[in-house]
């Protein structure tokens, strides 16, 4: 199965900083694999939107998933293919007329999401290209480039990656019960290639890891706190049941729920506990 919505500029014109010469938007499935001929004098831009897939470039592989881009170019022929069940993605070929207008790394996989406002300037860049308004569609990949380029920089800065961390950290405490990583990346607009690289850089430890240990340490206040049933907790902390929390508590704290909470109440053997 492949769908392919797709436009070609009927002339090469020279429009700056870029000018759109092909666009396409594909949703295939496994047995999508396509030979490319060279492109020595223009680039491509594609976004993954969901699946996955590969560009093999020059002896070199690209693995792409669902928020991933990739800028390169390449003079020899090359190919793309989708390496699981479906790959959607946008697919751009173009010159740049202004040598310092692009700054987002060539041949470099990049977790950069397209938000809703990206996805507007692909689908009318697309739409405007069918109507041969080749300036128009030009300016609208422009447009994008451009965005993409602001928010790469932003995530790029360590006070970029600072300011993520701030907000998936609210947003798992305000929504402890149900944020899981992909909830936390999609409420952040990012994906979770991304949030994981921020809690790695950050705290040492992986974005599912974080969101158990601030779980764990609710459980903790909860139980020593308040006098609710070990079943209600769990549920309050979004298991499915309470032999998924206790089996979590116990390998994160070496003892039961209950166990924690009778300890706690002892100040005997409280003083034992960590």
């Amino acid at each position: 199965m492949e769908y392919t919505d797709l436009s070609i500029a009927p002339e090469k014109q020279q429009i700056s900083p870029v000018t759109a010469d092909a666009i396409y938007y594909v949703t295939a499935d496994s047995r999508y694999h396509i030979y490319h001929s060279a492109l020595p004098d223009s680039l491509v831009f594609i976004a993954t939107l969901r699946g996955c897939g590969e560009i093999l470039l020059n002896g070199e592989t690209f693995p792409l998933n669902a928020g991933d881009i990739l800028l390169f170019s390449s003079d020899r022929v090359f190919e793309y293919l989708c390496t699981g069940s479906n790959w959607t993605f946008w697919w751009f070929e173009f010159r740049c007329l202004e040598t310092d207008f692009l700054t987002l790394p060539p041949k470099t996989v990049l977790s950069l999401p397209l938000n809703d406002a990206m996805l507007y300037l692909c689908r009318e860049s697309l739409e405007s290209l069918k109507l041969k308004d080749s300036r128009t569609a030009s300016t609208l990949l422009s447009a994008l480039l451009r965005l993409l380029q602001k928010e790469h920089r932003e995530t790029d800065r360590p006070e970029g990656t600072l300011a993520l961390f701030h907000q998936a950290d609210q947003y798992i405490h305000r929504n402890l019960s149900a944020a899981t990583v992909q909830s936390t990346a999609r409420h952040l607009n990012v994906s979770e290639r991304t949030l994981l690289n921020v809690f790695r850089s950050l705290l040492g430890i992986s974005t599912l890891e974080y969101i158990r240990n601030m779980k764990m340490d609710m459980a903790r206040y909860l139980l020593t706190t308040g006098t609710a049933p070990v079943g209600e907790i769990a549920l309050l902390l979004g298991y499915t049941d309470q032999f998924a929390f206790c089996k979590s508590f116990v390998r994160h704290f070496g003892c039961s729920p209950s166990e924690y909470r009778k300890r706690r109440e002892d100040p005997v053997r409280s003083s034992a506990m960590v």
